[in-house]
């Protein structure tokens, strides 16, 4: 009898762990699938908002072109690993603009220093046909020296070139939690050159940040040619990141 009663007194006690270990784990399944379900909002809202700016800048051309012929027609992050080709000191880029050069420098990446040859420009007045810097703050309009070297505090050597329309903004070495990295920006844009931040582990085609600007219209595809010396495998050594705000159709090749 006694062993009847106490069976039957354990079986609300086991009911009720058992009902409450069912809520907990429906508590906490409902709470992670909450937290995902807003982490992949937010990504999902980051993504429709970077894609709608793209279009809306590509709209103006083609598309854009990244090594090897892919084709990217949205945002894209796009992992260090596909640029670990070579390991040169040597850096050359080159832009062109409807086939005409309008950039075309070679880095030292080993103590970051800015080596321009000799450009030419040959074509219609895209950018009214020379090669000029302008003088922040003003509308006055410099010839591009042949080495034109900047230095910002704490970020080491910049190279800021205007042409106006079409322009590489900045080249240095930025430390992130005590790692440096190597980083080349081109900007298309109306206005002068600024400095911008890479993503330290990835590169991104975005057209956040541009919303300040005019973009260009009917000035046909810009091309960057990124190139390293001494090697037929043509790409960016593994610590560099191009950080492209674009304006107007962009092709990127690496070589």
């Amino acid at each position: 009898m006694d062993m009847n009663l106490r069976k039957t007194g354990a079986s609300p006690v086991i009911s009720t762990l058992l009902l409450t270990a069912v809520i907990l784990v429906l508590v906490i399944s409902t709470s992670i699938y909450a937290m995902n379900r807003i982490d992949y909002e937010k990504a999902k809202a980051e993504y429709d908002y970077m894609k709608e700016c793209f279009a809306k800048m590509a709209s103006y051309a083609d598309s854009v072109l990244f090594s090897e012929g892919a084709t990217i027609s949205y945002p894209l992050i796009i992992s260090r690993g596909l640029l670990n080709v070579v390991n040169d000191t040597m850096l050359r880029l080159t832009i062109t603009l409807d086939g005409n050069i309008v950039f075309d420098a070679t880095f030292d990446t080993a103590n970051l220093t800015y080596i321009a040859p000799g450009v030419t420009y040959v074509g219609t007045e895209y950018l009214y046909g020379n090669f000029t810097r302008r003088v922040i703050g003003t509308d006055e309009y410099l010839p591009i020296p042949a080495s034109y070297t900047a230095y910002v505090e704490g970020l080491g050597p910049i190279i800021s070139l205007d042409f106006r329309r079409a322009k590489v903004t900045s080249f240095g070495r930025m430390n992130i939690e005590g790692t440096y990295y190597n980083y080349i920006v081109v900007l298309v844009v109306e206005s002068y050159a600024k400095v911008l931040s890479p993503r330290p582990s990835s590169i991104m085609f975005a057209c956040r940040g541009v919303r300040t600007y005019d973009p260009i219209v009917g000035y046909g595809s810009i091309t960057v040619t990124v190139t390293c010396h001494g090697s037929e495998y043509i790409t960016l050594p593994t610590d560099y990141y191009i950080v492209v705000i674009q304006a107007c159709t962009l092709h990127l090749e690496a070589r």
